[in-house]
Formats: C-alpha cells, structure tokens, sequence
C-alpha cells in the first residue's frame, strides 16, 4: 500500500495534465467519471475530485443522469455540496442556452419541417426534470419567430386564466401559426385529459385571435416526440 506522501506525489499536476489530456486529445479518450471528474475542478478548488465522480456515477449512472438528477438528490452524494450541486445543474441550463442561440443564427426552420421541430425541443427540453410548457411562434410564411416559456403546466388552473396566458403570449410574439410543447419527465410521451383540454383551449382561443395551433408535442424523460395531430381521435382539435 502507498504511503500518504507517496498518494499526494501521485496526485502533484494531476489536474493539469487531465486538462491538458482533454486540450490535446478531446473528450473520446475521457469516460464519463473522467468527465465529471474534470467538470468538478472547477466547483472544488483543490483536493481529489475522482471519488466524488465515482460515487456520483455509482448512483446515478450515466453523466446525462447525473446533470439531469435534482439538487436534493446531488446532495446527497459524499463530496457533493450546494455549490457543486448548483454547478452541475448550471451545465444543462447553459448548453440549452447554446443551442437555442444557435439555432436562432441559423436560417428559420418551417413549421412543417418536423425534423428541424424535433431538433429545436429536444435542445429546449435537455435536462428539464420538471413539467414545463413552450409556445413556438411562426410567421405568415410559416418561419420561427421565436419560443416562449409558459412556465411549469398547471392543469388546476381554470380554463379562463389559461385562455389569457396563450392570447397573450400570442400577441406578444405576433403569431401566425403556432405549435405547443410540453414534456412529461416522470412519464410517456402521450398526451393525457388535462393535455386534451389545454390543447382545446389553445387551439379555440388562438383561432379567435387567427392564429392556428399546427400541433402539440409531447416529450418524455428521453426526449422521444409525440405529435398529437398524428393520433386521429385529436385530429379535429387543429382545425
């Protein structure tokens, strides 16, 4: 067995030479553990952060569910405080922000380019562990505009306050057409009662207004899309 002295030495530029290790060769020579390890450099100043990547990876398992697991739960994990946890949580955040800012420099993307669509939410949604509700808007040409975030889907709230959040945010972006997105992290990518009755409310109230609800999609934790126009009992409803 090492003596103490003989650990430390070993550990002497450790830091350096990882980063220097990712600079030259890139992240395909680097595990997931040895990601998280790196990324934890920069959240705890000093000390050995391989135990506390090992131990985060032993109990969530892959990096995308250690960056999608929630504070409380980070937290949990020895080696793992508020800070480290916020930072962890900062990644997802950041990489959404990236890809939307890119997509946004990029040349607008149809409505009907389901492709692009599914491109665009799934970039939106990386790492969302709770239930939140977008509004695409399009223009007259059927070109993105620009997304809106309604917040977390509150299925208790009345029908009414529901009809005046999508008119505004409708008016706000100057809507043409529209498409919702939700996602469903702790379930199906399938749309359920309250899913029906907000996508009704939407499409008739965005009518009065002449704008057109093209479709709702529905993601879960793995980021698969449902289209509710493609389910032909919700057909009618995108009228």
């Amino acid at each position: 067995m090492a003596e103490p002295d003989q650990i430390s030495q070993i550990h002497v530029g450790h830091r350096e030479r990882m980063r220097e290790r990712m600079l030259r060769d890139g992240d395909e020579s680097f595990t997931d553990q040895n990601l998280l390890e790196l990324l934890l450099y920069y959240a705890v100043p000093k000390g050995d952060t391989a135990p506390t990547a090992a131990a985060l990876c032993a109990a969530f398992g892959s990096l995308r569910d250690v960056l999608d697991a929630p504070m409380d739960a980070l937290t949990e994990v020895k080696g793992i405080g508020q800070y480290s946890a916020a930072f962890l949580k900062l990644i997802p955040a950041v990489i959404r922000r990236y890809c939307d800012q890119a997509q946004s420099a990029q040349d607008a993307f149809c409505c009907t380019d389901r492709e692009s669509v599914k491109r665009y939410l799934r970039s939106r949604f990386l790492g969302v562990t709770t239930e939140q509700m977008l509004f695409l808007a399009f223009n007259a040409r059927g070109e993105f505009i620009r997304c809106v975030q309604i917040g977390a889907e509150q299925s208790d709230l009345h029908v009414d306050v529901h009809r005046r959040i999508f008119a505004r945010v409708a008016c706000q972006t100057n809507a043409v057409t529209a498409i919702l997105s939700h996602i469903h992290p702790g379930g199906v990518a399938a749309p359920s009662s309250d899913d029906v009755l907000s996508t009704r409310t939407a499409a008739q109230t965005l009518h009065d207004l002449g704008v057109h609800l093209q479709d709702h999609v529905i993601l879960d934790s793995t980021l698969e899309c449902c289209f509710m126009s493609d389910i032909p009992r919700f057909q009618s409803i995108f009228f």
